[in-house]
């Protein structure tokens, strides 16, 4: 459920001022800025007064009244900073759809305004979307749910790529298999409209301006890769395509209908090559999908065992254990 109302954020503030006024040195807007920046640990004597967070709730209840009086970036992108704290990566999107549309919509009038007397010299502009991409913002978003599983709980971007150590890759396909299918593609595409948004943002820069926005570098890449990972879950839950869905109408055109496209395996297993065969099928699973797990070691050793006998089967897994099997089944050594 989408968090703004973006087309209310939108609408001019008045007919003569569609941007309105500049209200950086209003107090409402001192305010929204202070609460934004939380307050750092202090020692004044012997007395410690404690830091204190950002107060998210209030940063984005100030910063939507302010845009209903100004079209400001500043206050646009600290709305997206408090929604992603607030409410986390599905309203961070929707706060940068919001500073797209405005960016759009009111470049000539937008604050903070360009710089006349330097050959409209957006440097404010980028200075002000620039906070979007702090390594502080940076770290939170990687953080922050993008699913969660109620048995298994949530899944962030830094579990999928995890700054250190392998990712708990049996914990993290659960999350995927257990969502329901319909959020998943929800999520994916919600990924893929804020990689779009970062682009168009771009895009109005170098077109008004003949030079290239802020550097989004980092957002890109967390964006990219993001819907890159529930892109491929996406694509391995979703049902087989019927040739109805791929518009191939071949019995309207007189003709036989095709068979869908093959999907996983298919046939029986009904020899020990069929077996190596669906355990290199699995290997290749794991080495596309799932490359830090050990389950590819697990099948690259029992496609050893498939051609062995029972005693050499025993011999290579509890070599310690052969000599009991051979009395207890009779069996003398070399026999």
């Amino acid at each position: 459920m989408a968090v703004l109302d973006i087309a209310k954020l939108l609408a001019p503030v008045s007919p003569d001022a569609p941007a309105g006024a500049n209200l950086e040195y209003d107090p409402a807007f001192a305010a929204a800025e202070r609460a934004a920046a939380g307050r750092q640990e202090q020692v004044i004597g012997g007395a410690v007064t404690p830091a204190e967070p950002p107060e998210w709730n209030g940063v984005l209840s100030a910063s939507l009244e302010l845009l209903g009086r100004t079209k400001d970036l500043r206050i646009a992108v600290l709305a997206a900073r408090a929604l992603l704290h607030r409410n986390g990566v599905a309203a961070f999107a929707e706060g940068l759809a919001l500073l797209k549309a405005l960016i759009e919509q009111y470049w000539p009038q937008l604050h903070p305004q360009l710089d006349p007397e330097d050959d409209n010299d957006p440097t404010m502009r980028v200075t002000s979307l620039a906070a979007l991409a702090t390594p502080a913002l940076m770290l939170a978003l990687r953080q922050s749910p993008l699913l969660e599983s109620r048995a298994l709980g949530p899944v962030s971007y830094a579990d999928i790529f995890p700054p250190t150590g392998a990712a708990d890759t049996a914990r993290i396909s659960g999350v995927f298999e257990s969502v329901d299918l319909a959020l998943l593609e929800e999520t994916t595409n919600m990924l893929g409209a804020a990689k779009a948004d970062l682009h168009a943002i771009d895009a109005v820069f170098e077109a008004q301006t003949g030079s290239r926005g802020p550097d989004f570098g980092a957002l890109q890449d967390y964006f990219t890769k993001a819907q890159h990972a529930l892109r491929q879950r996406l694509d391995a839950r979703k049902p087989p395509e019927t040739p109805a869905d791929a518009g191939g109408d071949a019995t309207a055109a007189g003709g036989s209908p095709s068979p869908p496209a093959p999907r996983g395996l298919s046939g029986d297993i009904l020899t020990r090559e069929d077996v190596v065969k669906a355990l290199d099928k699995i290997c290749e699973y794991y080495a596309r999908h799932e490359p830090a797990s050990p389950v590819p070691v697990l099948a690259q050793r029992c496609k050893k065992l498939v051609t062995m006998s029972f005693f050499e089967i025993l011999n290579e897994l509890a070599p310690d254990g052969m000599k009991q099997a051979q009395v207890v089944m009779g069996k003398e050594d070399g026999k």
